[in-house]
């Protein structure tokens, strides 16, 4: 054998014991939790003799479930919708009292809240447009129909729109 063939073969052992040792280790069975609760001992419970005192070993495998309940993330979220149709809303009832200014602001405030709300699209497209300023509305109800479900009456009603406003 040849020094070179030594050290290839020496290199070779090396790399495979490392990568072995890199290797995960798989555990088979239930692993003992120990827990911190004090165990009482009766005087035929002597047979095990790993434990500490104050600690008791117990065999379930299933996880310690925490005593709190922790709430959906869905709940955070329906706050949120609530002002954002309430501000949409708002916006409306400024649209129809011929206050388009107001309606904007306010359907930007809601817009801050809600990107993706075509509704809120539809209110800054329909005052952008009682103004006067088609590009606006058009711009705005292009992006409403983007965000707007197809086929549903809001994308309906970003599509007339917008057709009114391209019309001008």
């Amino acid at each position: 054998m040849s020094f070179k063939h030594l050290i290839r073969t020496t290199t070779l052992m090396g790399s495979l014991i490392l990568l072995a040792a890199c290797a995960p280790i798989r555990q088979t069975g239930s692993v003992p939790v120990y827990t911190s609760s004090p165990s009482v001992a009766s005087s035929s419970d002597t047979s095990n003799a790993d434990t500490r005192p104050g600690q008791k070993l117990e065999e379930s495998t299933k996880p310690i479930e925490p005593e709190y309940e922790i709430a959906p993330s869905t709940s955070a979220e329906k706050p949120a919708q609530r002002a954002v149709q309430s501000l949409i809303d708002e916006a409306w009832g400024h649209y129809r009292n011929d206050d388009p200014d107001k309606a904007i602001a306010v359907a930007e405030r809601a817009q801050r809240l809600d990107a993706r709300s075509g509704e809120v699209y539809l209110v800054l497209a329909s005052s952008y447009l009682i103004q006067g300023k088609q590009q606006l509305a058009e711009q705005f109800a292009r992006r409403g129909i983007s965000y707007s479900a197809v086929g549903s009456a809001l994308r309906n009603r970003l599509q007339q729109l917008l057709g009114q406003a391209t019309a001008l």
